[in-house]
Formats: structure tokens, C-alpha cells, sequence
């Protein structure tokens, strides 16, 4: 779940959220995300605050089809690569 953590960490950072927002974000993704949490920010910018058993399995259905067609990973790269430009600006 750490890799979830850092990738959505990652993504909150780049954002166009205030610093305040961010921060806040950031603490929660941190400390009290779930996975399911986790994979419904990634997968649609939301944070789901009520997840019964068929949210579950449908955010980890359609986190599974997301990340099997390697646009996880190329979207992280993205991310990433992008962090590294606007640090160096």
C-alpha cells in the first residue's frame, strides 16, 4: 500500500490545490487512507468517505483494469518526470 501512498503523495504535490489543501491532503493520505481510499483518488481525483463492500469491489475491479494496462506506471513516470522539471526551474 506504500507505493499507492506515494504515488497519490506525488500526484497531490503537482496539483493546482493550495499549499493549505495540499497539506492537508498530504496528512491524509499519510495517516488515515485506506487502500480502497487510495485507489478511488487515483482512479478519480475523489476521496470516498462511505465505502460499503460493493464500492470495495468495484474501485478494486476497476483499479485492477487501470493499472493491468500499464497506465499506472506510465502516468507515475509522467508525474515524476515532471516533478524533476519544475524542481529544476
Amino acid at each position: 500500500m506504500n507505493h499507492l501512498r506515494i504515488i497519490a503523495g506525488a500526484i497531490v504535490t503537482e496539483s493546482k490545490l493550495s499549499k493549505g489543501a495540499k497539506l492537508q491532503l498530504l496528512k491524509f493520505i499519510q495517516k488515515e487512507a485506506t487502500e480502497t481510499q487510495l485507489k478511488s483518488l487515483l482512479l478519480d481525483g475523489k476521496i470516498l468517505t462511505k465505502i460499503d463492500k460493493q464500492t470495495k469491489n468495484i474501485i478494486n475491479s476497476r483499479f485492477e483494469n487501470f493499472s493491468s494496462r500499464k497506465n499506472f506506471s506510465k502516468k507515475l513516470e509522467e508525474v515524476l518526470v515532471q516533478k524533476k522539471s519544475n524542481s529544476k526551474k
